[in-house]
């Protein structure tokens, strides 16, 4: 496991990732490899990373230039440009399931910080102790 491996599977440990909702109106990539902007499903969210599911390909390792906009009843945030190092890839005869870390010196940034955080603090406050797995 690399040095970088091992730091996100500690601060994942310190800072668990919360389930994204409909709250999320969109989290697109882009790709200058390929000259396109791609949407994503975001699946789990925390202020220094997020994973997501995508039906276009994603390198371990790479790093991503992408934008998000998350709206609630009290806020909506916009980032563009947001940073990010691809730390793992699932793949599968459907898509690619994706966690990203997002670049640290942009997560120090107070401005950009403070906007992922709000977004993690919603996310936590209209989290549900169901489990969305769970058969009834």
């Amino acid at each position: 496991m690399t040095d970088r491996k091992a730091r996100m599977t500690d601060e994942q440990r310190k800072r668990p990732r919360l389930l994204c909702n409909d709250k999320f109106r969109y989290l697109r990539l882009y790709s200058s490899e390929y000259n396109v902007v791609v949407e994503v499903t975001p699946v789990n969210y925390n202020c220094y990373g997020i994973a997501f599911f995508s039906s276009f390909p994603i390198e371990e390792g790479s790093a991503l230039k992408f934008s998000l906009c998350y709206e609630s009843d009290s806020m909506q945030v916009e980032l563009d440009g947001l940073l990010g190092e691809v730390i793992y890839v699932t793949g599968s005869d459907i898509g690619f399931y994706a966690g990203v870390a997002f670049v640290s010196a942009q997560v120090e940034e107070p401005s950009a910080l403070e906007a992922l955080s709000l977004i993690e603090s919603d996310l936590a406050h209209h989290q549900s102790d169901d489990d969305r797995y769970q058969q009834n």
